[in-house]
């Protein structure tokens, strides 16, 4: 802001502020009160309370729980995209910890046996980081981890916790995968390779022989489980009996350490050893081929096995493995177990998407414990028009959420809604009550009391075939489990070739984007992944195919002064934007100096004719004519993610960005941001709420925010 309008606005306070003194105080009942402040003038441009606020909702994606071996209060809780958490009363408030932290995605957490106040927090790209104050500060470990290191797995040594161990992943998604298991002897001042006889394999778990330290065995991607035995020095497969090398999960049993399990990722389940790995036996009745994510061994009472599991919540034994059965969280993406070591039947359940859980009755019952917990990841923020408090919130794994106060508080809205894995928000221009939700892979789901209720809204969509891929090395397939990338699952992916489905529910398919047209609120168009367009004229109860098969189509916008014409972002393999002169009958290229970019966001300027913004994989891209040429206008390097174009004022252009959220008053010319109090900085979701003046802002993984302040 200039000086001389710094200066004009001080005056403009100054002068209605004496007026405000000077004349009585009129009385208008028909004026709904702001639900953010007792008393608030606006002023345009003047912002007096600037800054942003932590709106929630709590909960989101936990990777690793930890309960303090000393302290049972003490647990901490690492996320995907928020940092570390610590919470000093059993789970029942949480407070972040992220000082000195530079890489918020956490894979891996191990909590020093001796000194609890010392920790280990292995990152998604940025090897291990160590705090020796119990969380209050970080400070990243020594060299030698491979550059970029995704450290899937941590094991410290029982007695010498100086000696410590990382199970590693290089980046690349090709054979060789790179990785392996690292060693420090010094607590992670310098790492060394440690891994003779185990190959350039992924390890995505490691567990320490109690009784025998320099025993070590290891969970692979891809070949099963290796031991390593300092006698030995090196390590050695132990597959006899295995059927299933896609290791995941490692767990040994603390009273008598030859009883090792491994859970399994290609439907094997859980096997089991009972001769120190020498061999083993399948011990997943009750399990149903389920994927398993990590293994939890009760330390009194070793009889007591739990599995996390990736689409169905827990599952435990009370036999040692012999028969599972279901243990709560059904449907969730479960990441990881604590059981409290002093009082076992205190466990915490860590999901993708849903939050924390606590059960104090051995798994019977399970309660949130997300309080201040704030790692979602907001994938649509949804104001409603016609109300000054409702707003809605699409959570990525964690479904609808619906908050009465504009962000206040929140309340769950999932009943009926079959996937809570959602990646757009929409609601009827004609209904407030109408909403849409896009799933991952379960389609199209509709509620028509606000959120209250859901069903499957899906005749016409395609069912997607899943191609089988191979299970011994080389894997076709994508080797990722993180199911947080676009476009990537592990050892599946959707099959372009789509039949019709005439069920309501029997679809596979990746909702992306949503447009409804603004005069015929009944007309609702869908893009997909891999799938194309999708289109229908009866407020979703039937749908058709509406062109650009086999693409993957991440944004669409209608035009308003002509909604006739329709505009569609994704992919940019051979063009990135698509039009439709013709209520998505036909559809042209429109990517023009785009240059093959990715398309994620579109913003349609409603008082300039021709006039858009394209936002991309690289920068932000402008269009005078109707998307014939574009232009980069800035951003370079950067993912722009979400683009709102305010409609009362068309200079006034919001961005959501991989490093932030930004705004414009120039049309995009020049851009301004205030992300300081932004704990995730990608931004990947924008609205505007003309009710209180206010823009809410959704990040990748600590939640949405408010501005402070009215619009600029």
């Amino acid at each position: 802001m200039s000086n001389n309008l710094m200066n004009k606005n001080v005056r403009t306070i100054f002068i209605i502020s004496l007026l405000l003194v000077l004349i009585p105080p009129i009385s208008s009942p028909s004026v709904q009160a702001d639900p953010y402040a007792s008393f608030e003038l606006f002023l345009p441009i003047v912002n007096t309370n600037s800054g942003v606020t932590s709106i929630g909702p709590d909960g989101g994606h936990i990777i690793v729980v930890k309960v303090d071996p000393w302290d049972s209060e003490n647990v901490y809780a690492a996320t995907w995209g928020s940092g570390m958490y610590r919470s000093a009363d059993g789970g029942v408030s949480w407070q972040l910890i992220n000082t000195g932290l530079d890489n918020l995605y956490i894979y891996s957490l191990a909590i020093d046996p001796v000194n609890s106040t010392t920790l280990y927090a292995g990152t998604y790209g940025d090897g291990v980081y160590k705090t020796v104050d119990g969380g209050e500060t970080w400070s990243q470990t020594g060299s030698g981890l491979n550059q970029d290191a995704i450290v899937y797995s941590l094991a410290i040594h029982p007695t010498s916790p100086e000696i410590l161990y990382a199970g590693t992943r290089s980046p690349g998604s090709e054979p060789p995968w790179g990785g392996g298991v690292f060693q420090s002897t010094n607590g992670g001042a310098s790492w060394q390779d440690f891994n003779q006889g185990l190959g350039e394999d992924w390890v995505y778990s490691l567990v320490i022989n109690p009784d025998l330290p320099t025993t070590l065995f290891a969970a692979t991607h891809s070949a099963g489980v290796y031991k390593y035995k300092a006698s030995e020095g090196s390590w050695f497969p132990v597959n006899n009996g295995i059927t299933d090398l896609s290791t995941r999960a490692l767990a040994i049993d603390p009273l008598h350490p030859s009883a090792v399990y491994v859970g399994t990722w290609h439907g094997g389940g859980v096997f089991k050893s009972e001769d120190w790995g020498n061999s083993w036996s399948q011990a997943s009745a009750g399990l149903n081929g389920l994927k398993v994510r990590s293994i939890e061994i009760d330390p009194i009472d070793p009889q007591n096995v739990y599995v996390a599991t990736s689409s169905n919540g827990l599952y435990q034994s009370t036999n040692g493995g012999d028969q599972w059965s279901h243990a709560g969280l059904a449907g969730d993406f479960n990441y990881s177990i604590a059981v409290d070591r002093n009082d076992p039947t205190i466990l915490y359940a860590a999901t993708a998407g849903d939050g924390l859980f606590k059960s104090t009755d051995r798994t019977l019952t399970w309660t949130r414990n997300n309080t201040g917990l704030k790692a979602t990841k907001i994938t649509t923020l949804l104001p409603d028009p016609a109300s000054s408090g409702v707003l809605y919130a699409s959570v990525y794994g964690g479904g609808v959420y619906k908050s009465m106060n504009r962000g206040g508080s929140w309340d769950i809205i999932n009943e009926g809604l079959g996937e809570k894995w959602i990646h757009v928000l929409a609601m009827s221009p004609a209904n407030p009550l109408v909403l849409y939700a896009g799933t991952n892979g379960s389609g199209l789901y509709k509620s028509e009391d606000g959120g209250s209720s859901w069903f499957g809204s899906n005749v016409g969509l395609p069912s997607a075939s899943l191609s089988s891929k191979s299970l011994v090395p080389p894997f076709n397939h994508y080797p990722t489990e993180d199911n947080f990338e676009d476009g990537l699952w592990l050892d599946f992916r959707v099959d372009p070739g789509l039949a019709h489905s005439n069920s309501t529910s029997s679809t596979s398919l990746s909702v992306r984007s949503l447009a409804i047209d603004p005069d015929e609120p009944n007309t609702v168009y869908l893009g997909s992944l891999y799938g194309g367009i999708y289109k229908s004229n009866d407020g979703g109860q039937t749908w058709t195919y509406s062109g650009l098969s086999g693409k993957s189509v991440y944004c669409l916008e209608i035009d308003p002064l002509d909604p006739a014409h329709m505009y569609a972002g994704g992919l940019g393999e051979e063009g990135s934007l698509w039009m439709s002169y013709d209520a998505g009958a036909s559809w042209g290229l429109k990517s023009s100096g785009l240059n093959g970019r990715n398309v994620y966001a579109l913003a349609i300027d409603p008082n300039s004719v021709g006039t858009m913004f394209a936002g991309s994989n690289d920068g932000l891209y402008v269009s005078y004519d109707g998307g014939d040429q574009w232009v980069k206008i800035g951003f370079s390097g950067l993912k722009v993610y979400a683009l709102v174009i305010d409609p009362d004022s068309p200079n006034l252009l919001y961005a959501g960005a991989s490093d932030g959220y930004y705004f414009s008053v120039d049309g995009g010319t020049t851009w301004q941001n205030d992300n300081t109090a932004l704990v995730n900085t990608v931004v990947q979701s924008l609205a505007i709420d003309h009710l209180s003046s206010r823009i809410f802002l959704g990040t990748d993984g600590s939640g949405g925010y408010r501005r402070n302040d009215e619009l600029p």
